[in-house]
């Protein structure tokens, strides 16, 4: 997870992940491709969103074929020790976040 200003890691170690998205990036190469080959070799995200059924956690990329892993949490805390195991199933290849905004809530 690159952005720290607006969201915040909960689970996983992306930090592999993230440092080679940043040095290929910088070489301008196209963060959807470096995205879709992350994802082919491995690489999982997902977040936290609070939708209108309760809390949910959702694939983070679109890439995967279930765009929603948990739904209908009656609360935060439920999605959020969901997605905390999943990620930790496999903390190198796996990463949890939330926005910010939705962790105030």
């Amino acid at each position: 997870m690159l952005n720290h200003d607006h969201f915040m890691q909960i689970a996983g170690r992306p930090k592999k992940w993230d440092d080679e998205v940043f040095a290929r990036a910088h070489r301008g190469e196209s963060l959807v491709n470096i995205q879709r080959d992350q994802f082919d070799r491995g690489r999982r995200s997902v977040k936290l969103l609070n939708l209108i059924s309760g809390w949910a956690v959702v694939d983070a990329t679109g890439l995967g074929d279930k765009p929603v892993l948990f739904k209908g949490g009656k609360t935060k805390a439920a999605a959020i020790r969901w997605g905390r195991d999943w990620a930790e199933k496999d903390p190198d290849n796996r990463e949890f976040f939330a926005s910010k905004m939705d962790m105030q809530n």
